[in-house]
C-alpha cells in the first residue's frame, strides 16, 4: 500500500507522544458517488479509529456498519493509500486545553457497493450523535468544493488535506472503478 507523510513541522519519532491508528473507506457506488460523512463540522470518510488488536480490515467492516448500515463482504474492500499524518500540538479530544504531538495512521480502503446507507442499522456513539453525524452522496468532482481551502482549526485541516490525497488517488484510478 502506497504510504503519503505529512509531517509539516519534521517532528522526529520521539518527540511523538501518541499514535492513533484508524481505518477509513472511499465507498463508491456505479453511479461514481462516493460516501462522504460530516461529524462536528468537519467532512471525513466513513470510519475511524481501530479498537486495541483490531485489524484494519476489521475495524473497517465495523466502522462502515456502525456509520453507515452498510455492511461489506471482505472481498469488497480493496487497499487504497496510508497516510501518516504527523501533528504539532494536536487537540486531545475528551481534555480541554490538552495538546500533544500526535501520529494519525490512517489506512484508506476503496469499497465499491450499490448499497445505501441504512439508518436502522446505524450504532452512533454519543460524540457522532452531539457533532449532527450525517453521510451524504457526492460525485468526486463536489468534494473540494465541501471541504474547502484547508483552513479552519488543526483537525478540519488534518481531515481535508487527508481527503484531498485520496481525491488524487481516486482520480487515478477513475477509469477502473466500478
Amino acid at each position: 500500500m502506497k504510504t503519503i507523510i505529512f509531517n509539516d513541522d519534521n517532528l522526529q519519532e520521539n518527540q511523538i507522544e501518541d499514535t492513533v491508528l484508524k481505518a477509513r473507506a472511499v465507498i463508491i457506488n456505479d453511479k461514481h458517488e462516493i460516501l462522504l460523512s460530516q461529524c462536528a463540522g468537519f467532512y471525513l470518510f466513513p470510519g475511524g479509529k481501530l479498537s486495541e488488536n483490531e485489524c484494519a480490515e476489521e475495524g473497517l467492516i465495523r466502522e462502515i456498519k456502525e456509520e453507515t448500515g452498510i455492511s461489506p463482504e471482505k472481498n469488497m474492500i480493496k487497499p487504497l493509500v496510508r497516510i501518516k499524518h504527523i501533528i504539532k500540538h494536536y487537540p486531545k479530544r475528551h481534555e480541554d486545553n490538552a495538546f500533544g504531538n500526535r501520529e494519525n495512521i490512517t489506512d484508506y480502503y476503496l469499497v465499491q457497493t450499490n448499497q445505501n446507507v441504512d439508518k436502522t442499522e446505524m450504532d452512533l456513539t454519543e460524540y457522532e450523535k452531539k457533532g449532527g453525524f450525517k453521510t451524504i452522496k457526492v460525485k468526486i468532482e463536489e468534494i473540494p468544493t465541501l471541504i474547502g481551502n484547508l483552513s479552519g482549526d488543526i483537525r478540519s485541516r488534518c481531515y481535508a488535506r487527508e481527503i484531498s490525497a485520496i481525491v488524487s488517488e481516486i482520480k487515478k484510478l477513475k477509469n477502473i472503478i466500478i
